[in-house]
């Protein structure tokens, strides 16, 4: 029971004292032109940070692709060809 009378409580505070329980930091900011501005930078930084961070991966990949394709290749003959699996040279004894 006790829980009920504390989310009651904390419910009637909430209605009673709208100033307390503001849900938004910005809404009290109108009056500091420094804290505005803040925000609104950070909110900058915040909605550009995840397309950087796909444009670094992006690149990254890119000059691993490139430095892949520029690099030398080794020769291939055919003393480097890679074995058959699965296949013999001998034929298998008939049964007596």
């Amino acid at each position: 029971m006790t829980a009920r009378v504390l989310v009651g409580v904390v419910f009637a505070l909430a209605v009673l004292l709208p100033a307390v329980a503001t849900a938004c930091p910005v809404c009290n900011a109108y009056g500091e032109e420094e804290s505005r501005v803040a925000f609104i930078l950070t909110t900058v930084f915040l909605s550009g940070l995840p397309v950087a961070m796909i444009a670094v991966g992006a690149w990254l990949i890119w000059r691993r692709i490139r430095a892949a394709e520029q690099a030398p290749r080794p020769e291939r003959t055919r003393a480097t060809r890679p074995a058959r699996v699965g296949r013999s040279s001998t034929r298998p004894t008939p049964a007596a």
